[in-house]
Order: C-alpha cells, then sequence, then structure tokens
C-alpha cells in the first residue's frame, strides 16, 4: 500500500480480468431438455449414513486388515526362522556325516559378536526389534550359505 499526500493510504491500482460468462445462462432460444431415464439410486454418502450402519463396517474393515496383520506377521516370522533354521543347520553336524565343513574362524567370530550385539526388548513389541532380527538372519544366511 501507498500512502496518498493527504496521509489516507490507498491500495495500487490493478488490473482486472475480464468476467467469465455465468454458468447456467440460457438463452432465450434453448431446445427443449430431452428426458432422461431414472438414475439408480446412489450409494449414501459417508455424511448421510447412520453413525450404526458406520461403526459396523468399520469393524468390518477393521477385523480384516487384523486378518491381514497375522497373515503379514505369520510370513514374515516363516521366512526369518528359516533363515536362521538354515544358518544353524549348516553349522552343526549332522548325522552320517564325519564332520561339517565350517567356515573360517574369522567369520564364526564376527557371525557370533553380531548375534550377541542384537539387543532386542521383545516385551515392548517394537519394529525397530523386528528389524535388527531380519538383518541378522539375512548376515548369516548370506555368510553360511542359509536362504537369501
Amino acid at each position: 500500500m501507498t500512502t496518498a499526500s493527504n496521509g489516507l493510504s490507498r491500495r495500487p491500482v490493478t488490473r482486472r480480468r475480464p468476467g467469465r460468462p455465468k454458468t447456467g445462462h440460457t438463452p432465450a432460444t434453448k431446445a427443449p431438455a430431452l428426458e432422461r431415464p431414472a438414475r439408480e439410486a446412489r450409494p449414501a454418502r459417508a455424511g448421510n449414513r447412520p453413525k450404526a450402519e458406520l461403526a459396523e463396517e468399520l469393524a468390518r474393515e477393521l477385523q480384516a486388515l487384523r486378518t491381514t496383520c497375522k497373515e503379514v506377521v505369520e510370513s514374515w516370522n516363516l521366512r526369518v526362522n528359516s533363515r536362521l533354521a538354515a544358518a544353524a543347520l549348516r553349522l552343526t553336524p549332522q548325522a552320517g556325516d564325519a564332520a561339517p565343513s565350517l567356515p573360517a574362524k574369522g567369520d564364526l567370530e564376527k557371525a557370533l559378536a553380531a548375534v550377541r550385539a542384537v539387543k532386542l526388548k521383545p516385551r515392548k513389541g517394537r519394529l525397530k526389534d523386528l528389524v535388527r532380527i531380519e538383518r541378522a538372519a539375512e548376515t548369516l544366511a548370506e555368510r553360511f550359505g542359509g536362504e537369501g
């Protein structure tokens, strides 16, 4: 804003855009409207639905989400446990084998230190604990030829 000589402030002059024609403007020579077939009823929007119906639908969605969560956790558990089991199996003698071919001593020491370094708080059920376990399983699988 600028201040005029009389001490009053005024806005700078800006150019206005030309106005658009109003929508819904009907010329005098409008053709008669064609009759349309009746519409099917639309599904009610969330704002128009009763609370009880919304609560039931939410409960169904939450139950489906719980089921999916269980499936995801079981799948992850199976994958990680199989990697850990494969690494352990590679390190233990099997029936009929004279002695398993073990990795180098340095690799064994590094792997042991890595496994001991995994600090977990299982009672808290934190995602970062699961990530730490998964990283350890992947590392062991890579070093000892388990599933990768």
